[in-house]
Formats: structure tokens, sequence, C-alpha cells
């Protein structure tokens, strides 16, 4: 088994780039982000100049489908009502 103690921006590359083994034990460190360290308009991440396409909106229907049953199993399994 590999152990890796990396930054967790440094992970994300590694990851991404399929240098992470299967079997490695990973431990990802962090700095805690403040304000500043944000700098994302609204506008570049709700662009509501482009329209989604049909496999986008799809992809999105899928996805809120699932987030839903989530939902439901959790409240089942509380006992509470489901949606």
């Amino acid at each position: 088994m590999v152990t890796l103690e990396i930054p967790a921006p440094e992970f994300v590359k590694r990851f991404q780039a399929g240098e992470i083994p299967n079997n490695a034990h990973v431990t990802v460190t962090y700095e805690p982000m403040t304000h500043s360290d944000v700098s994302v308009s609204s506008s570049e991440i709700w662009d509501d100049e482009t329209p989604l396409s049909d496999e986008e909106l799809e992809a999105e229907r899928r996805l809120f489908e699932k987030f839903e049953e989530g939902v439901n199993a959790n409240r089942r399994a509380s006992g509470m009502r489901t949606l």
C-alpha cells in the first residue's frame, strides 16, 4: 500500500492525471479558503444567455431525479413522509 500526504490542489491534479494508484492511502491536506481567495462573478456561474442543449437538460433532469430519490430514501429511513 502506498501512503501519500499531499495538498488538495496537487491531489486533484494528480488524480485527474491518473497518477494516484487505486490502492493508495491518501491524506489530503488543505488550507481553509477566505473570501478573498474566491473571485467568481455571478455571471460566470449563472450564464442565462446560453441555453442548455437537450443533452444538458436531460443530464440535469437525471441528476435532480437521483437527488430526489436520495432525499426520499433518507426520509423513509428516518420515518418521514416522502415527497
